[in-house]
């Protein structure tokens, strides 16, 4: 029973803090167990049992098929989440209501090997689902991501100086990945040892014949090693030193000779087409990600999204407004865990619903309010003691009572107005049906011959309507294109949603206008049939002015309720201690559900809160010695700033990509770009290469902005008509290329694969002149 409290107290935040907390203990006695058992804990221990020779050797599956054949299942989770109850309170029909169970959780004790039971089977199907479903949605969106990334990075390559540019010259990367070096060719870059120990197999290898040729640094771009190369050489020799860890002793002069050597060698080919590669790089790891969003251990409340939704907004759509914003700081060192608290306290929101026990109503049908009939409503509140309030908010009765006094009350005169508004809609509806089917009634109940002609007419409507049914299936080809291409646009285009709105309203505008048109003239076609009948073209006419009249009651009923909107339905309020008691009074109005409007309004107005922030966290130390993390669900900078005493500003970080490049610039807003991205596939176990993602990074934010790799940074800053009419809507590129007599180049690959000529990448990215003698030599 008190777990069913608090849950329908709480609702979504306490069902998240049980379901982390009862995975976080189940979870370590999984991993206990199957840590006991393998791989020596079987009755056949590892060389003998040829599954855990399979798994351990790598020929085929993994250390989990081996635990779930032979120790247990552990527990099943469905988007992130345990499995979700019932309204009902239960998992499953057979469990009581508000198990706390960990079986009725979803946690699996059985395994393969002896069988699952009936309710554990179905949790392992409800999973299986879910990955199934998963991999099948998600298979398309990362192929689109792929697409988008290729589409846009695909003229970048290497050029004869070492920069990397664009297919207007203008200069990504003043030097490939910061330092020039192919990532292929990084293997042995930093094994300083190994090179120490085959010294004269790579001088000879790379040394013999190009030695003096590299080491004069031809080109004169690239002639120094890089800083960090040369402190962790340094670094490798102080230790060789003391522990002799190299075959052979080496000097500083030698091993710097050998270690620019390799470096040289190992420099990324000009001509090499990076934007594709790092565009691979990206988009072929996203295809492993098998959760679309999950809380993180040690996140708090947090949700944070991640996975594909998270490469769509930072690299596809550059989202100006992200899912879920957050930003966190560390505190100073001194700084105890009290004072986190006491902050985080300070920065958090309190509801009216918070701070309020019970709410009660109690409806007098016929009151008598100054000579008139009105249903009178009062609505009761009582406050929760101050010693119930969150600890250290710093939160008294008198500013609770102050805000339902001023703010809630006048909100609650919105909220009512506005019910009120809907049902008068929804009357207005009702009142026009019966209209209709008395219209309806009296056109049936009519003479022999009135009837006739009506059924022709009748027929006639039921015809058009018949052809329009039969020229839709006739057109159903054409619609059903359109309509795939929709769909298609709507979940490839999450972006494009708010156009593709403004359209549908355009096109229904369009078609409310034509049907007006068609009835129009189907009035005036059934007058000038029926002009003998002079009963007939009465009741056309009165037809129009009973329309007429209920368009100008309609009228008169939406002005009326746009005047109560500004009414105040208030007429008495009581303030006293933990009591707030508030009187309504509504003169001929439909019905209201007065406990409804006042939970709804009570979750939305605030006690006390921050601008833009939800909810404050304080995050653990990953690491012993570190400070504490302050985090918030939301982006306010000046908040943190304000704490300059207790926080150290100087580490802020945000996951808001353009909260980031309007504070503190675009060089902050790249390394972000690079971190988040980073930390997206960090989630999973994936590792990119640190100069794929800064040349992504570089890409989005050379010009001093935020680029989106969609169609519309494709229009925005694309120099090449071909390789914009090759990504999507070919039509509107090509007129806005021809409408403002853009030219191309014809040095994007697009554009060379278009018109059938060799890309101008690799070895088509170079020239050759030959030298033609005019005159024949003598013979």
């Amino acid at each position: 029973m008190e777990v069913e409290k608090v849950i329908r107290r709480n609702g979504e935040s306490a069902t998240v803090i049980l379901d982390r907390k009862m995975s976080s203990a189940l979870n370590a006695i999984t991993s206990k167990v199957n840590q006991n058992l393998f791989p020596y804990g079987l009755q056949k221990p590892f060389p003998g049992n040829c599954l855990s020779l399979m798994t351990a050797t790598g020929a085929k599956g993994g250390l989990v098929n081996m635990t779930q054949i032979s120790s247990l299942l552990g527990q099943q989770e469905l988007e992130g989440k345990r499995v979700p109850r019932m309204v009902s309170g239960k998992t499953l029909p057979c469990f009581p209501p508000w198990d706390t169970s960990s079986r009725a959780g979803g946690f699996i004790s059985d395994r393969f090997l002896t069988g699952l039971r009936p309710q554990e089977y179905y949790f392992h199907c409800m999973a299986g689902r879910e990955g199934l479903v998963d991999t099948a949605v998600k298979t398309s969106r990362s192929g689109y991501l792929q697409r988008c990334l290729i589409k846009s990075l695909e003229s970048l390559k290497v050029s004869y100086d070492h920069t990397v540019r664009d297919v207007d010259g203008s200069i990504i990367q003043f030097c490939y990945g910061e330092d020039g070096v192919d990532v292929l060719k990084t293997s042995f870059l930093d094994k300083f040892k190994e090179l120490a120990d085959n010294r004269k197999a790579v001088l000879d290898k790379l040394g013999s014949h190009n030695d003096k040729h590299l080491l004069s640094n031809p080109n004169g771009y690239i002639s120094k090693l890089p800083e960090k190369l040369i402190d962790r050489a340094t670094e490798f020799l102080k230790l060789t030193r003391d522990e002799k860890r190299c075959r052979y002793d080496i000097n500083k002069k030698e091993l710097m000779r050998l270690l620019k050597v390799k470096y040289l060698a190992s420099l990324v080919d000009p001509g090499e087409a990076v934007g594709v590669i790092a565009a691979q790089s990206i988009g072929e790891p996203s295809t492993q990600m098998t959760l679309n969003t999950f809380h993180l251990a040690g996140r708090g409340e947090m949700n944070v999204t991640l996975g594909i939704p998270r490469l769509k907004e930072l690299l596809m759509s550059a989202s100006a407004k992200i899912s879920t914003p957050f930003m966190k700081c560390p505190l100073h060192e001194d700084r105890t865990r009290d004072d986190a608290e006491k902050m985080a306290a300070k920065l958090r929101r309190v509801r009216v619903a918070d701070v309020v026990e019970r709410i009660e109503v109690c409806t007098v049908p016929f009151h008598n309010n100054n000579g008139r009939i009105s249903t009178h409503y009062k609505l009761q509140m009582k406050l929760y003691p101050q010693e119930r309030y969150p600890p250290q908010s710093e939160l008294t009765v008198d500013e609770c009572q102050e805000t339902l006094r001023t703010v809630f009350m006048d909100a609650m005169d919105l909220a009512i107005s506005k019910h009120l508004d809907l049902l008068h809609k929804i009357n207005d509806i009702h009142a026009v049906k019966s209209k209709d089917m008395e219209s309806q009634l009296f056109d049936g109940v009519d003479d022999s011959e009135s009837g006739h002609t009506n059924k022709e007419d009748n027929g006639m409507g039921d015809g058009d309507g018949d052809g329009d049914d039969e020229n839709e299936d006739d057109l159903g080809a054409d619609a059903e294109k359109r309509k795939h291409q929709e769909i298609d646009e709507m979940e490839y285009d999450d972006d494009d949603d708010a156009n593709m709105d403004s359209d549908s309203e355009e096109d229904t505008k369009d078609d409310r206008a034509k049907l007006g048109e068609v009835l129009e003239e189907s009035e005036e076609g059934h007058i000038l049939e029926d002009s003998s009948n002079t009963g007939k073209n009465l009741e056309a006419k009165q037809a129009t002015t009973l329309q007429n009249e209920m368009n100008e009651s309609d009228d008169e009923k939406a002005q009326s309720v746009k005047f109560k909107k500004n009414i105040k339905w208030t007429i008495h309020y009581e303030s006293t201690g933990l009591h707030f008691e508030v009187h309504y009074a509504l003169q001929g109005q439909p019905h209201i559900l007065l406990a409804q409007i006042a939970q709804k309004t009570a979750r939305s107005i605030f006690v006390k809160s921050c601008n833009n922030i939800d909810r404050c966290t304080v995050v653990k130390p990953e690491k012993k010695g570190t400070p504490m993390v302050l985090q918030t669900a939301g982006v306010n900078f000046e908040v943190f700033w304000n704490l300059v005493d207790c926080l150290n500003i100087n580490e802020v970080r945000s996951n808001d990509i353009h909260a980031m490049l309007k504070t503190y610039g675009v060089e902050a807003a790249r390394a972000t770009i690079i971190q988040e991205v980073s930390g997206v596939f960090g989630a999973y176990g994936i590792d990119v290469n640190m100069r794929h993602l800064s040349m992504i990074a570089d890409f989005m934010t050379f010009d001093g902005g935020y680029r989106p790799m969609s169609r519309q940074g494709m229009g925005q800053f694309s120099t090449s008509p071909f390789g914009k009419m090759t990504f999507e809507t070919a039509t509107k590129f090509i007129v806005e290329a021809a409408s403002h007599g853009e030219a191309d180049t014809l040095d994007c690959p697009s554009a060379s694969v278009c018109l059938g000529k060799p890309v101008k990448m690799g070895t088509g990215s170079f020239g050759l002149m030959q030298n033609f003698c005019l005159e024949q030599p003598a013979m």
